[in-house]
C-alpha cells in the first residue's frame, strides 16, 4: 500500500509523490493531480501533506466541525459555506447573497451538472452515494428557502448562460 506524499514548495509548485512498495518513489503528474484530483483519491486517503509552516503563512485557517454548518464566511450573511459531503468527505457549497438582494448557490462538486441536481443523473466521482444523494436534496431545499439561483459546479450550458469578466453581478 503506497501513501500520496505532498510538497509544497512554494504557491506556484507541488512535488507529488506517490511512495510504494516498488523500489522507487512513482511520480504523479501534478497537472492532472490539479485537473483531476479525484484520480489520487484513494492515495490523498491515506497521504500526508508536508509543507513548512513558513509556506501557509498567507492562509488563515478556519477549521470547521459538523456543527459549523452554515458557517457565515465573513459574518455579514453574504457567504455561507454549507457542508456537502459524498464528493468528498469535506465538501463544501456556498450561499451567496448580493447587496441587490439576489443569491447564488455555487454547488461546486456537489452537483456537477444541473442534471446532477435534479438527480436525472448521478455524478461519476463520489465516496459515498448516500452522502450525494442526502447533499443534493439538502442544497435543493436551500436553494428554494433562499430563492437562490443555483450554479452547478461544471455544466458548460449553463455557464454560458453566466455573465463573464469583465461583467459582473451586484
Amino acid at each position: 500500500m503506497g501513501c500520496l506524499v505532498t510538497f509544497l514548495l512554494d504557491f506556484s509548485s507541488t512535488v507529488v509523490l506517490v511512495l510504494g512498495h516498488g523500489p522507487l518513489p512513482k511520480e504523479v503528474d501534478t497537472q492532472k493531480l490539479i485537473n483531476d484530483p479525484d484520480a489520487f483519491f484513494d492515495e490523498m486517503l491515506q497521504g500526508v501533506i508536508l509543507a513548512h509552516r513558513s509556506e501557509l503563512r498567507f492562509i488563515d485557517w478556519a477549521l470547521l466541525e459538523e456543527t459549523d454548518d452554515g458557517y457565515d464566511v465573513f459574518g455579514d450573511g453574504v457567504l455561507r459555506s454549507w457542508h456537502t459531503q459524498g464528493h468528498t468527505l469535506g465538501h463544501q457549497s456556498f450561499e451567496i447573497h448580493l447587496p441587490s438582494g439576489v443569491a447564488y448557490f455555487l454547488t461546486a462538486d456537489a452537483a456537477n451538472m444541473l442534471d446532477h441536481l435534479n438527480e436525472k443523473v448521478v455524478p461519476a466521482f463520489l465516496v459515498l452515494a448516500s452522502d450525494m444523494s442526502a447533499s443534493v436534496r439538502k442544497i435543493r431545499w436551500l436553494i428554494w428557502r433562499a430563492q437562490a439561483t443555483a450554479v452547478a459546479g461544471r455544466d458548460a450550458a449553463q455557464w454560458a448562460t453566466f455573465k463573464h469578466a469583465p461583467d459582473f453581478y451586484d
